[in-house]
């Protein structure tokens, strides 16, 4: 192991005079790796100290100085000027800098803590070089969000950062929220794994729909639920810039995975959207249905592992019939069953369809669908990945076409003949006893040409017969078997149609709970740029104002009726409006004046008794 004695970084004449190379302790340099060194960068704070001792001769700014800013963490880093800088609580990294000249600082896992964001962003303030800041798993927390907020509000360079597994929480949601509003330049943020929750949507919502220039945005492992779901979703029908959101392992489900659904009906810049494991289910496929058959934008959708089965892929299947724009869709993992997997190889096998890659990863399918999917490859560029082809359909989900029993068969007949069902009997009724035996009515059939086979006709027969407990076919037993008919099919034309109303009203009802407006572009707020785009985050001075009781509310295009309706929590919320003056809204009703007290109105009493009808005849009751 080689030796070196530490230089004389912070080495001052006029502070101490003790303070000496030959007095200060020597060090081991040490070999290890470059990824997890934490030692000081020797020879390089050594060549700066030679160089600060000589700023008397030369006081021209050096460009290390002025666009690297690598004097600025140095002497960041120290405590105090006048004390031994050895005892220096923070210890300037090699890693920070070597990569302060470059375009990427990169620190993941390194465990820095909230004490190294202070000269870290110190530095990256005026730095000219940086590009790309990598601090995941630095454990930064919210102190140390709040250092690298500072730092990097005024930054010009700086383009990617990720803060991904700090655990920022809520206090860290916010600076978060302060960066990204006061930032311009930043373009991709991942976000994943700081447990953020729904009381710290607000402000990442603010985030998708305030900034215009955040292109990707990275919220997977987190800890975003309904509430979340709806205030994200909300956010991202107004955002016209992102083109990559990921918000997978989040558990959004119901009313937050319809939102999100919904949403995008009304985004025409997202290109990816990733929200694997969120317990979409049938609610999510339902809003997805809708959004697909107008969204011609979205790329690549990732809905994997999110609990939908065949009736869900029905409705997504009947989404991308109509869709033409999608061309990456991942839905592998659910419970689709192969009766689901048909349905969606069928929707994309029409023309318009741009579908390159269906991946049903985890899930069978039959040979008919790899017969289809080969079809549809073999006319332009398509592939499909799943688990494995089985011989015989899944019980579950499989859709059979109930068969018509014979009777409902002789009247589609009758009706489409336009014949009378005793002149099925008449001809072969040669005895006038009005019955006639089996066999003669089976020829019967047979002669005017009923869509039946014999055995058929036979069963036909006996079922007319034995309602009276005879071997003979009159015409009461048949004009009674038609009559039951003709009810039978009224029954159930009442049963499908009443079970298509509350199939319409269930899902209105699901479509309700996500977005409660769906007309966001009728609601006037509109595209808003200049001084009106930044929300009530900051004071007049820069700094970060009190947002605690900050609520989604305070930007003013959200949707008011889901804030006010479903996520008003405290007693009173302040509502802005950019066009009305603020107004307070309260949700404890106001104590009435005694004094003014409402009238109450009247109800109108009907005498009881007879109506004389003014032209006489008879009389009608009518009670109150």
């Amino acid at each position: 192991m080689a030796t070196c004695i530490l230089p004389t970084i912070f080495e001052v004449s006029e502070y101490s005079d003790s303070c000496t190379p030959n007095s200060l302790p020597e060090v081991d340099t040490g070999t290890d790796s470059d990824f997890y060194d934490t030692d000081l960068e020797t020879e390089e704070i050594a060549n700066y100290g030679q160089k600060d001792n000589d700023k008397d001769k030369d006081s021209t700014p050096r460009a290390e100085d002025i666009y690297i800013c690598k004097n600025v963490y140095l002497e960041s880093c120290r405590v105090d000027y006048k004390k031994d800088w050895c005892k220096q609580e923070i210890v300037p990294q090699t890693r920070i800098v070597d990569s302060l000249a470059s375009k990427t600082i990169n620190l993941q896992y390194r465990s820095l803590g909230a004490s190294h964001m202070t000269p870290l962003a110190k530095s990256l303030q005026n730095n000219m070089r940086v590009e790309r800041l990598i601090l995941d798993g630095c454990d930064i927390q919210a102190e140390g969000m709040q250092y690298l907020a500072e730092g990097l509000a005024d930054n010009v360079t700086v383009q990617f950062l990720n803060l991904a597994n700090n655990n920022l929480r809520y206090e860290g949601a916010k600076w978060v929220a302060y960066l990204l509003l006061k930032n311009k330049i930043i373009r991709h943020v991942i976000l994943s794994g700081n447990k953020f929750g729904d009381d710290t949507a607000k402000f990442i919502g603010g985030i998708i729909e305030v900034n215009n220039s955040l292109t990707y945005l990275d919220l997977s492992h987190n800890e975003f639920r309904e509430k979340g779901g709806q205030i994200i979703g909300a956010a991202l029908g107004e955002n016209y810039r992102l083109d990559t959101l990921r918000l997978g392992w989040n558990g959004l489900r119901n009313q937050g995975a319809v939102a999100i659904g919904q949403s995008l009906q009304y985004n025409d810049t997202l290109k990816v959207l990733d929200v694997n494991m969120n317990g979409f289910g049938y609610g999510g496929s339902l809003a997805l249905k809708i959004s697909l058959k107008e969204n011609t934008t979205l790329r690549e959708l990732d809905v994997s592992n999110n609990s939908i089965n065949w009736k869900g892929a029905h409705l997504i299947s009947q989404g991308l019939h109509h869709n033409i724009g999608l061309e990456i869709l991942r839905i592998g993992k659910n419970s689709l069953t192969t009766t689901g997997c048909m349905d969606l190889v069928e929707a994309i096998s029409h023309e318009n369809s741009s579908l390159k890659l269906l991946d049903l990863q985890g899930v069978s399918v039959t040979d008919e669908t790899e017969l289809l999917a080969a079809a549809i490859s073999s006319n332009r560029e398509f592939r499909i990945q799943h688990g494995g082809v089985v011989r015989c359909p899944d019980t579950l989900g499989i859709r059979e076409d109930k068969e018509p029993n014979h009777m409902a068969k002789l009247m589609k007949f009758i009706k489409s003949s336009m014949i009378r069902p005793l002149e099925l009997l008449r001809d072969f009724d040669k005895t006038t006893k009005n019955s006639v035996s089996e066999d003669e009515f089976v020829k019967r059939m047979e002669k005017v040409g009923v869509p039946l086979h014999k055995f058929q006709m036979r069963e036909l027969a006996r079922e007319v017969c034995s309602q009276h407990g005879t071997d003979d076919v009159d015409y009461k037993k048949l004009s009674d078997a038609v009559t039951n008919q003709i009810l039978r099919s009224r029954v159930n034309v009442y049963k499908e149609r009443d079970e298509k109303k509350r199939l319409k009203a269930y899902n209105e009802s699901i479509l309700g709970s996500g977005l409660p407006a769906l007309d966001i572009a009728s609601k006037g707020h509109g595209r808003r740029t200049g001084s009106d785009a930044s929300p009530l985050l900051t004071n007049r001075d820069g700094s970060l104002s009190d947002t605690q009781n900050i609520t989604m509310t305070s930007f003013p295009s959200i949707l008011d009726s889901l804030l006010v309706g479903k996520l008003a929590t405290d007693e009173g919320i302040d509502m802005v409006d950019s066009t009305k003056s603020p107004t307070k809204l309260l949700l404890s009703r106001p104590l009435e004046d005694v004094s003014k007290k409402e009238k109450k109105k009247k109800k109108i009493k009907r005498k009881k008794g007879p109506l004389e009808h003014p032209e006489g005849g008879t009389c009608v009751e009518v009670y109150s």
